[in-house]
């Protein structure tokens, strides 16, 4: 509840007078006190997409990082704010984003490569690890190429989670060019792999292995 009419809240000796100049100034102080509130309940607006002002369209669009352009309609840039929450799940997600960016720059059908003789996430403790030996191994279901990266109070070995790219499923030799990989290592690299992630670009010889696709400078 807003303190109007501000009159009730002054001593009752000043409103029994009824002076014109108290009264001019009790609504001036309810008028004011009533655009505050208006204007602080519009924040509000500021950060819903149907009824934030155009002139604040480009602000709310960075605060989503919803990609606004300059050349935008304001139909278009409140399309991409509603929608970016739903686009930002689905950004860095391998079957939505990834394999995109992989397939349409390759120009191939990429796959995620598992391989069978060896885990995707390795458990260490203090120390030097042993050549051919693991103290833990952090198993999931056997199909999903995810996993945690655990830490302790510093002084444990840490063994980064490897994803495996197969840029060429089906195609057994190399065919992608130096520029393609640049390509993809540039679009990749600093957007998309997290940190506590490796990503390996190659390619599935006849035998069965992987072959590392590498960026010749």
């Amino acid at each position: 509840m807003l303190p109007i009419p501000s009159i009730n809240y002054i001593p009752k000796i000043y409103r029994d007078a009824n002076q014109s100049e108290m009264i001019a100034l009790t609504n001036k102080i309810d008028d004011y006190v009533e655009y505050l509130f208006s204007d602080a309940m519009g924040l509000t607006d500021l950060l819903d997409p149907g009824k934030c002002p155009s002139n604040f369209l480009n602000n709310l669009g960075d605060y989503v990082n919803a990609g606004i352009l300059n050349s935008d309609s304001g139909t278009t840039k409140r399309i991409k704010i509603y929608e970016a929450v739903a686009t930002h799940k689905k950004r860095g997600s391998w079957a939505n984003h990834v394999k995109i960016i992989i397939d349409t720059i390759a120009g191939y059908d990429a796959h995620i490569f598992r391989g069978t003789d060896f885990d995707d996430w390795i458990l260490c403790g203090d120390g030097v690890i042993e050549v051919g030996s693991n103290f833990a191994i952090l198993g999931g279901d056997g199909t999903a190429p995810y996993g945690m990266l655990l830490v302790g109070d510093g002084t444990e070995v840490v063994v980064k989670g490897n994803i495996y790219i197969d840029c060429h499923y089906g195609i057994y030799t190399a065919v992608l060019t130096v520029g393609q990989i640049a390509e993809l290592v540039l679009q990749l690299q600093n957007d998309i792999v997290p940190s506590y992630m490796n990503m390996y670009l190659g390619y599935i010889d006849t035998s069965g292995a992987f072959v590392l696709y590498t960026v010749v400078a």
